[in-house]
C-alpha cells in the first residue's frame, strides 16, 4: 500500500503531537512528586514543633498521616520513634527506630544519629546487647557526626560499658567524647579513671 504525502504528513504531524503530550505530562509529574515531598517535610517539621512543645498526641497523629501516604519515609519514623519514647511507649518507640535504621540505610539517608537515640533507649530499657549493637554501628559513622552527638554516642557507650565492668574499654570513649565536648563524660572519665587505677 503506498501512502501518500498527505497521509505521511499527517501521520508526521500525530507523532510530533504525542510526543509532545508526553513531555507535557513528564514536565506536570515531577513537581507533582516534589510538591508531595515539600508537603511531607512541612508536616515533619510541623510535628517536631509539637514533641518538642510536649504535645505528643498531636505529633504522632501529624506523622501517622505522614507515613500513610509515604510508609518508608525515614524521617517521619524517626520523628515518630521519638515522639512515641517522649510520651512513654517505649514498645512503640523501639518499633519504630529499628524500623528507621532499615529506612536509613535502605534509602542511605545521612542521619547517623538513629543509632544513637535507638542504643540509648535499648540501654534504657535494660537490654544492653541490643544497646551496644547499635551504639557500635554509629561509631561506624562517628566521623560524620556533628561534636555533639559523637560526645553523646561515646558517652553512652562508656556509660555501658562502665556499667558492666569494662572499665578499660569505658575510659577511651570518656575521653573522646571530652574531647567533643561532652560535659557529663568528664565526670564519668573521673569515675572510670579512679575505678581502672584501685584494678591495679
Amino acid at each position: 500500500m503506498v501512502r501518500t504525502r498527505a497521509a505521511r504528513g499527517k501521520a508526521g504531524s500525530q507523532v510530533r503531537t504525542s510526543s509532545i503530550i508526553a513531555v507535557a505530562l513528564l514536565c506536570i509529574s515531577i513537581p507533582a512528586v516534589a510538591q508531595t515531598s515539600s508537603v511531607a517535610e512541612r508536616e515533619i517539621d510541623a510535628a517536631k514543633s509539637l514533641r518538642l512543645r510536649g504535645e505528643y498526641a498531636a505529633a504522632e497523629q501529624k506523622l501517622n498521616q505522614v507515613l500513610q501516604s509515604q510508609p518508608e519515609h525515614f524521617r517521619a519514623t524517626y520523628n515518630l520513634g521519638l515522639a512515641y519514647s517522649q510520651s512513654g511507649k517505649t514498645t512503640q518507640a523501639i518499633q519504630s527506630l529499628e524500623r528507621a535504621t532499615t529506612l536509613r540505610e535502605k534509602s542511605n539517608a545521612q542521619d547517623f544519629t538513629i543509632y544513637n537515640t535507638l542504643g540509648y533507649l535499648y540501654m534504657r530499657e535494660g537490654d544492653y546487647a541490643s544497646a551496644e549493637k547499635q551504639f557500635l554501628k554509629g561509631l561506624q559513622f562517628k566521623d560524620r557526626l556533628s561534636p555533639n552527638s559523637r560526645g553523646l554516642l561515646t558517652n553512652n557507650l562508656g556509660t555501658l560499658y562502665l556499667s558492666q565492668g569494662k572499665v578499660d574499654q569505658a575510659v577511651p570513649l570518656f575521653q573522646e567524647a571530652v574531647k567533643a565536648g561532652n560535659a557529663a563524660a568528664k565526670i564519668n572519665l573521673d569515675v572510670a579513671t579512679r575505678l581502672a587505677g584501685s584494678k591495679r
